[in-house]
């Protein structure tokens, strides 16, 4: 009954409390008579806080409220639903995105682009948005669109571009190259003209993935190839791996407790740690440092620090 009380501060610590029970039975209440709770407010705090415990079991109870009369529970509810993420909440979300209260349609549309490409078939809906006089809305709808990717949001999306200004026209634009896969400037012109020749074709197909790639990778040489390989030379001074070109060297050595576990090292990372295959961690740790200044040139200058 608590929750019908006037008082933002008594209800809000009431959901923060629902927000973190792991009772059963205080779960099961939730689910089925807090979900159908008489006083709006208080059941989209229910629902807000189902969707910060991820609670999977209350999914049919949250689609259920996306048609409710108050514009919070529906974004209560839509939220929620984007966080339990279960595949089958999206084209629940699809069908009910016709929302004309411009924040439950921000929480629908938002948590129906964490579905990705599964919300496409809301696109012509979403595309109506496009034309809200609310910048909010129409901001939520375009980033929603770059992710859907379907061909029906390009025509309108450079509509847009040419009646944008500021973040939004910036938003278009990105959205534009997401769906594409084109790089062009954003200038409405420039995309009618591609897009009037391409349509016939579909969209292009995405570039092919690239390699994950450590920007840290870029400090160091590549190692030089060897009897047609890749791989450092036997004599080369490498530590874990990398190639070591100073002169001036320190080591630094972790000696907490947590280095007395013992791992498994994998068969491809044994050539860059020595030949432990198994052992605690400060001996694979140690024998790299003691690779790695055995093979140092005799005029380099090295310390070595511990720590704990």
């Amino acid at each position: 009954g608590r929750l019908n009380i006037d008082s933002d501060l008594i209800r809000e610590t009431i959901a923060i409390l629902f927000e973190r029970t792991k009772e059963p039975s205080v779960l099961e209440w939730m689910r089925t008579e807090g979900l159908a709770w008489r006083e709006p407010v208080g059941k989209a705090l229910i629902a807000r806080a189902l969707g910060k415990q991820r609670d999977a079991a209350s999914r049919a109870g949250l689609e259920a409220l996306l048609d409710d009369g108050h514009w919070l529970v529906r974004a209560n509810a839509a939220t929620a639903l984007g966080s339990i993420h279960d595949p089958a909440s999206a084209p629940v979300l699809a069908a009910h995105m016709d929302d004309r209260g411009p924040k439950a349609f921000i929480a629908k549309v938002d948590a129906l682009a964490g579905y990705g490409k599964a919300g496409g078939p809301a696109t012509p809906v979403v595309v109506e948005r496009l034309k809200s006089t609310d910048w909010q809305v129409r901001l939520a709808a375009i980033q929603a669109l770059a992710v859907f990717g379907t061909a029906d949001a390009v025509e309108p999306l450079i509509d847009r571009l040419d009646a944008e200004g500021g973040r939004l026209h910036r938003e278009v634009h990105k959205a534009l190259k997401a769906i594409t896969f084109e790089n062009f400037i954003a200038n409405p012109v420039t995309w009618r003209t591609w897009w009037k020749g391409q349509k016939p074709r579909a969209l292009p197909p995405p570039p092919p993935p690239q390699e994950k790639k450590n920007p840290e990778d870029d400090r160091y040489a590549p190692p030089p190839k060897r009897n047609g390989g890749g791989g450092a030379d036997a004599d080369e001074t490498t530590y874990y791996g990398r190639r070591v070109f100073s002169q001036s060297i320190l080591f630094v050595l972790d000696l907490s407790k947590s280095m007395e576990s013992i791992i498994d090292v994998p068969k491809d990372a044994q050539a860059k740690l020595g030949t432990i295959a198994h052992g605690p961690r400060i001996l694979v740790a140690k024998t790299a440092a003691r690779s790695a200044i055995e093979k140092l040139d005799e005029r380099a200058r090295f310390n070595i620090v511990f720590f704990s």
